[in-house]
């Protein structure tokens, strides 16, 4: 068994506005033989958790540490689950990337199948996938594999493998690890087998700051009308601007690089690994050989081996705008602003219930039966569905969905309604706050 140990950095403020609390919260991400828990076997842990001596070393630049507990031998199976789960004894929340279907549901099999308590039990999950998964379109993401989100944030690997791909290398490892004349090719196989996973790790820690969306979508709800600044412009720019602070900053593209600590890691890590490969490349190549000119040495493994610091972000939160038609919502740093331009002119409200109107050419309006029944039948004829509506001049504001009433359009058929502008947000907080939501949610999550 290979044990090995790393200092890492995690921006906790995401994980605190999303109620959780660091010291409770671990990261983890599994390497397995297969699919399935029964005819397959755990080979590699990677996890990372708050460091509790970092307060008292004065580390703050350092606060987390990554450990990964690697099997050799498919007998070490129990060994390194058993170390997750004293890592696991201390935290009560469980940060994963598409675990909930995998990673998290395999390890309780395994557990199982060895005859062991599951570490997970009673813990909390969060997936990063599942919570940027409805942002999708927002983020113009085409993928939402771990490493495409990655790529969002300008978030650099070393490794290019897919866990997939590895398993084959794995096996060699394993198969071929005590024959002499394959010593130097086994060094390259567990390279490559550590730097995957340990950046699979290390990139969670780094995708932390993407919570900020969900809570972007949340600070929109009822709950935050209170501490919505309203600013209304006039004829030269006529809209109206709705502000709101968050509690961290929302993150954008933006270029994160290694420190030379963290450079080092990855160089040790992948010490003698073939790091370029093309697309549809196998590591192996059927005979056991791994492509690639093999340098350097890979750390003695007898030990644990502790490392220093690793990648951090060199960039600084950019403003980002994303927007439909009409409205926007635009955010820098933890400032956010919807701006809603105004709509002057004359719209028309229909009513549904069209076969209980008639329809007046002269006037351009409809009236109830009800009421149309005491006008001249000459100065009026059946409404349809395109006719069946009352004027109104005034100023108007978009929507999404029917929130507010009466709902105005141009067509009948139009999918975007408006409603007139009365009132400020402050006489009505509950009603302009699920507006406001509704049209962040519309911003963020139609094309």
């Amino acid at each position: 068994m290979i044990i090995k140990q790393y200092d890492a950095v995690c921006d906790e403020r995401y994980l605190t506005a999303y109620g959780l609390n660091p010291e409770k919260t671990l990261y983890f991400d599994i390497e397995s033989t297969g699919l399935s828990p029964a005819r397959s076997h755990l080979y590699l842990i990677g996890a990372a958790v708050k460091n509790p001596s970092a307060a008292e070393e004065n580390r703050a630049e350092a606060p987390w540490t990554v450990y990964q507990y690697f099997s050799e031998a498919g007998s070490e199976e129990a060994e390194i689950l058993a170390l997750f789960s004293r890592l696991c004894r201390n935290c009560s929340t469980l940060v994963q990337f598409n675990g909930d279907r995998f990673d998290i549901p395999y390890l309780k099999g395994r557990a199982e199948a060895l005859g062991m308590p599951s570490p997970l039990e009673g813990m909390q999950t969060l997936d990063l996938y599942r919570e940027i998964r409805p942002l999708k379109q927002m983020l113009g993401l085409k993928k939402l594999n771990q490493k495409t989100v990655e790529d969002f944030l300008g978030i650099e690997r070393q490794d290019r493998w897919s866990g997939g791909e590895l398993i084959d290398v794995y096996r060699s490892y394993r198969d071929r690890r005590d024959i002499l004349s394959e010593a130097d090719r086994n060094r390259e196989r567990l390279s490559m087998l550590l730097l995957h996973n340990y950046e699979d790790v290390l990139g969670m820690l780094k995708l932390t700051p993407l919570l900020s969306y969900p809570l972007l979508l949340d600070s929109m709800s009822p709950a935050a009308a209170a501490g919505l600044q309203t600013e209304v412009r006039g004829k030269d720019d006529l809209n109206v601007s709705f502000c709101l602070d968050l509690p961290v900053p929302v993150p954008v593209r933006s270029h994160v690089s290694c420190s030379p600590e963290s450079a080092a890691i990855c160089r040790e890590i992948s010490a003698g690994a073939a790091i370029e490969k093309t697309a549809g490349d196998c590591p192996e190549n059927g005979t056991g050989a791994l492509r690639g000119d093999p340098s350097g040495k890979c750390p003695d493994d007898d030990n644990i081996v502790r490392h220093g610091n690793p990648c951090a972000h060199s960039g600084q939160d950019i403003p980002f705008e994303r927007g439909r038609e009409i409205w926007s919502v635009s955010a820098e740093g933890t400032k956010v602003r919807l701006r809603i331009p105004f709509r002057e002119g004359t719209l028309r409200h229909f009513f549904k219930d069209y076969k209980n109107y008639y329809y007046f050419p002269e006037e351009d309006t409809a009236l109830h039966r009800s009421v149309a029944a005491f006008v001249d039948p000459s100065h009026r004829r059946k409404a349809s569905a395109d006719n069946c509506y009352v004027k109104k001049q005034g100023l108007f504001l978009p929507q999404p969905a029917e929130l507010c009433q009466p709902a105005f359009r141009d067509a009948c058929r139009d999918r975007l309604s408006w409603f007139e502008w009365e009132k400020q947000p402050s006489e009505n907080p509950d009603l302009f706050s699920f507006y406001i939501h509704s049209l962040v949610r519309a911003a963020f999550m139609d094309k």
